[in-house]
């Protein structure tokens, strides 16, 4: 057998060690060197202007609740680089992009007008498009899905898809954050309930090494569903007057503490309304007759036509009670030994205000108070009629 020559062994292996060098072992990535990419971060961050409580140890958030969803990227201080890459099927997709996908079905609603670009707390132009620019980050939200592509020369890119990646941008600092968001708004139908886990969306981000591309992997941000549950309770002292006395109303509405059984959020909009009984009025704290549309010292405001008492409170939050009074007088044209019940409602909604979408809650009923009435021994000057106003 004639034996090759030791120059052509030379060549055979060099070649077969650069063929090598090209080709990872399967499922590992070529080993990043590039400075801004070798320790490669990424989150799914969730930012509540409202909810503040957890489900199931997850970010809890009330039913119509608008959420900020947040696709993170950490990069370190150097050069990055953009690249088109080819797929097995003949496609290509550009390698440094950062990315929201919306949940395909489900409870959510992603808002794709409300996309922004922010670079270490600085928000950034984004120019619309489906493919890298020169000039800057690009926008895409074609097929439903957001994505931000690094700065490119997607021309050149084309040309030579086998080809390294270019230049992009350089990144002046370790732990720079590119921050992709956009807004998603949980839904308000009968599948909404207290307790529930639901999917935001979810983030991805990839970037060119030069040589090589790498991805963080998808991430799904989740929130879970809390809900108030209001209650009321309402109290008379004394139980026993005479006509023509005094007697002061304690009205009571409560949110329960949330528990991992039932998570609780806020009650916003508390909207008390107490219907007083014909046979009384209300008065100050010192008893003398309310005026039409004044306000008594725990904030109601009385209706002289109505014979209401109503206030709006703004919040109560879970494992809270917010305590009113109503200070009346029984007129002295009240029946002695009859009794009279006086009951007050509250509803309450999701969220704070009135912006669509929010969850509205049905009133809820205060327990029965009767007090009997007596013939009167020695009481204060007595109201002959009710006053008008």
């Amino acid at each position: 057998m004639k034996l090759r020559s030791k120059s052509s062994i030379l060549l055979t292996i060099a070649l077969l060690a650069g063929i090598l060098g090209l080709l990872p072992p399967d499922g590992v990535a070529l080993a990043d060197t590039n400075p801004a990419t070798s320790g490669l971060e990424s989150r799914c961050d969730v930012e509540r202007n409202v909810s503040t409580g957890s489900v199931a140890g997850l970010a809890s958030a009330a039913p119509g609740e608008t959420v900020r969803l947040k696709s993170v990227l950490v990069l370190d201080s150097g050069q990055v680089y953009q690249d088109i890459v080819g797929r097995p099927d003949g496609s290509v997709f550009y390698a440094s992009v950062i990315e929201l996908l919306p949940i395909a079905a489900g409870d959510v609603t992603m808002d794709m007008g409300s996309v922004s670009l922010e670079i270490n707390g600085v928000t950034t132009a984004l120019t619309p498009g489906t493919q890298p620019s020169t000039t800057g980050y690009v926008l895409d939200t074609s097929g439903g899905q957001i994505r931000v592509y690094f700065p490119g020369d997607a021309a050149a890119m084309l040309a030579d898809v086998g080809g390294v990646g270019l230049p992009s941008v350089v990144v002046d600092s370790d732990n720079t954050e590119f921050v992709v968001s956009a807004d998603v708004t949980v839904g308000t139908g009968p599948g909404v309930t207290a307790g529930q886990l639901l999917d935001l969306g979810t983030c991805r981000a990839s970037i060119s090494t030069g040589p090589s591309a790498r991805t963080t992997g998808d991430k799904i941000a989740r929130v879970g569903v809390a809900e108030p549950a209001i209650s009321m309770s309402k109290t008379v002292n004394p139980l026993t007057v005479a006509a023509g006395s005094l007697a002061t109303y304690t009205i009571s509405v409560s949110n329960p503490e949330s528990t991992p059984e039932n998570p609780t959020g806020p009650a916003f909009d508390v909207n008390v309304v107490d219907t007083l009984p014909a046979e009384v009025v209300p008065v100050t704290s010192s008893g003398s007759p309310l005026g039409d549309g004044d306000l008594n010292a725990s904030g109601l405001r009385w209706n002289a036509a109505a014979h209401t008492m109503t206030m709006s409170v703004p919040r109560v939050d879970p494992g809270t009670t917010t305590t009113l009074q109503i200070k009346v007088q029984l007129l002295a044209s009240a029946a002695p030994a009859s009794t009279f019940t006086n009951n007050v409602t509250a509803s309450a909604t999701s969220l704070p205000g009135s912006a669509a979408p929010e969850r509205a809650y049905p009133p809820v009923l205060a327990q029965q108070c009767s007090t009997p009435l007596l013939r009167p021994q020695r009481s204060p000057r007595p109201l002959t009629e009710p006053p008008s106003f």
